[in-house]
């Protein structure tokens, strides 16, 4: 059974109020670390995420749960977050807009004898993610099988992502 929290802050939810308050919904996960559980939301926004965006996205949040607060079961920290360049990856879409970027993932059970595998994602179709894990070689991996997964920043991609905000910030000051 589905727990209640998850049903409180579901996805369709949560993506709903970040979406109101003007940026991206990239996902959300519960996780417990340090003995504490914690929801992490991310967001996203063209030029990136500041900790002030961080700050207004974090109070949407709080006066839904207040508004909800009778229903919610447990003690939770709520962090709101930018993805990071090493960006979560939670959807089908997640993985095709990252085709030809390596990933970190976690499966759910061995595949090919292995629980976890760091490769570029090749391709993405009918709910399988095609791993590149060597020139010729692949692995393919149906997404229901994937419990987790994030995007490996090779340093290319940290020069990539500031050239392209630098490009994005003289745009902004053009108009």
């Amino acid at each position: 059974m589905k727990d209640l929290l998850d049903e409180i802050l579901s996805d369709a939810k949560i993506r709903d109020i970040v979406e109101s308050a003007g940026y991206e919904f990239v996902g959300a996960e519960r996780v417990t670390e340090n003995g504490r559980s914690v929801f992490r939301v991310y967001i996203d926004s063209i030029g990136g995420v500041s900790v002030s965006d961080c700050e207004t996205v974090s109070r949407e949040l709080d006066r839904f749960l207040e508004r909800h607060s009778e229903l919610v079961p447990e003690h939770f920290f709520l962090e709101v977050s930018s993805p990071g360049i090493e960006r979560p990856l939670f959807t089908l879409e997640d993985f095709r807009k990252f085709i030809g970027r390596k990933a970190k993932v976690r499966f759910q059970e061995k595949i090919k004898d292995k629980r976890q595998l760091t490769a570029e994602i090749a391709d993405v179709d009918e709910g399988v993610v095609r791993f590149r894990e060597e020139k010729d070689i692949f692995l393919e991996v149906p997404f229901d099988k994937i419990t987790k997964a994030k995007i490996v920043d090779d340093g290319e991609e940290t020069s990539r992502l500031m050239a392209m905000k630098k490009k994005e910030r003289k745009k902004g000051r053009k108009k």
